[in-house]
């Protein structure tokens, strides 16, 4: 396999080398699985690091959060969140910088002033 992840071997006996296929193929698998997970786990930790620098640096609070649906939800969730984190009172603006379109790493192209509502939404 020299390294290649997506490497398959054909099954087609139902011996101890059909075995060992299977068993290959399967353990392939759970090692690309893993992989993927420990490439995300390592993406938020950076995500995480580089929020607590904006934040030491420019009074930056930044959120990591599932992808949001649209521009409203999006301003919604920072709401809260800013709300909730006692950063903002119902009433006062904030910024909101996100990637569109959403779920595409690395674009931070959307800048949006939003109010707080009442409960923490937006307004």
């Amino acid at each position: 396999a020299a390294g290649n992840w997506e490497t398959h071997v054909p099954e087609r006996s139902r011996d101890e080398v059909g075995q060992l296929a299977r068993s290959f193929n399967h353990m392939t698998a759970q090692l690309v699985s893993q992989r993927e997970r420990l490439v995300q786990t390592e993406r938020v930790a950076a995500w995480r690091e580089l929020a607590r620098r904006l934040a030491i640096v420019w009074g930056v609070h930044a959120v990591v959060s599932e992808d949001a649906r649209d521009e409203r939800d999006m301003t919604d969730r920072a709401c809260r969140h800013a709300f909730i984190d006692g950063f903002a009172g119902v009433g006062e603006r904030i910024i909101v910088v996100a990637g569109v379109p959403f779920g595409t790493p690395g674009s931070t192209n959307n800048l949006r002033i939003a109010v707080v509502g009442p409960g923490g939404g937006s307004g």
